[in-house]
């Protein structure tokens, strides 16, 4: 246990250390948290709603809600495939451990995630939507897409180590997400069993659901569904942080050495 926590704090002071650094590497420092996110959404409204005229009800409402939590998993799977390869010099220190490292950008990410989701929550009251009961369940739901993305990371990384050609792969998949998790268009219009089959295989789907099911419909989303990505993100986790234990020199010398 104290290992257990004295790793988190490592974690932790080495990715509050980063993003200050990140952010004063450019002149609009921390503002880039607020203004990537707003141009990713400005530039598919324009591209769906106005060019191509694919808009429903309240269409940038519907847009935002989807697209801050695929940014959140697009930049947290990214980044964390190519961690160990980046942190290559500091492994060189044998106390220091491969999942560090997408572990620390993983809560970077996190990090950067809670002011977009505030940023969100107060453009969601420019238009219109305010706030109920349902939206303290938010943290729950956040909470499961954390778990869902925590084996993603641990797993993209590992395999990347090992295998550097596969971040092209990963990068493939972040992008074909985009298109089948819901983004553009609600899963509540496909027919079943089409729909029940969406959600049951593409977790990123649910949960950008639920968090629309919240925001703009103030209802609660499917809590069974939303345990087992819980409880199913948990264990996987658990069972590759053992994988890094057992691979831990294999993955080092792989990327010391390549």
């Amino acid at each position: 246990m104290t290992d257990f926590l004295r790793f988190w704090v490592l974690v932790n002071t080495y990715a509050r250390l980063k993003l200050k650094s990140e952010a004063l590497k450019t002149y609009l420092s921390y503002f880039w948290w607020l203004l990537e996110p707003a141009l990713f959404v400005a530039a598919f409204y324009v591209a769906f709603a106005i060019i191509l005229d694919f808009r429903t009800e309240d269409f940038v409402v519907f847009l935002v809600c989807g697209k801050i939590p695929y940014l959140w998993f697009s930049k947290s799977l990214s980044g964390g495939a190519g961690s160990i390869f980046a942190g290559r010099e500091l492994l060189t220190n044998a106390s220091i451990r491969p999942e560090m490292f997408p572990m620390v950008d993983y809560l970077q990410n996190m990090y950067k995630q809670i002011v977009a989701f505030v940023a969100m929550l107060l453009f969601l009251l420019t238009q219109g939507y305010f706030p109920d009961v349902h939206w303290f369940l938010l943290p729950v739901v956040a909470l499961a897409q954390m778990a869902f993305m925590m084996p993603l990371v641990l797993a993209a990384a590992w395999i990347t180590a090992l295998i550097p050609d596969v971040r092209m792969l990963i990068n493939m998949l972040v992008l074909i997400m985009l298109f089948l998790s819901g983004i553009f268009w609600d899963i509540n219009d496909l027919q079943s069993p089409v729909r029940e089959q969406v959600m049951l295989y593409n977790p990123l789907a649910f949960l950008i659901d639920a968090y629309r099911q919240i925001l703009l419909h103030q209802s609660q989303p499917d809590w069974i569904h939303l345990a087992g990505i819980l409880l199913f993100g948990i264990v996987l986790s658990a069972l590759l942080f053992g994988l890094y234990r057992l691979t831990r020199f294999l993955v080092a010398s792989k990327v010391l050495y390549s």
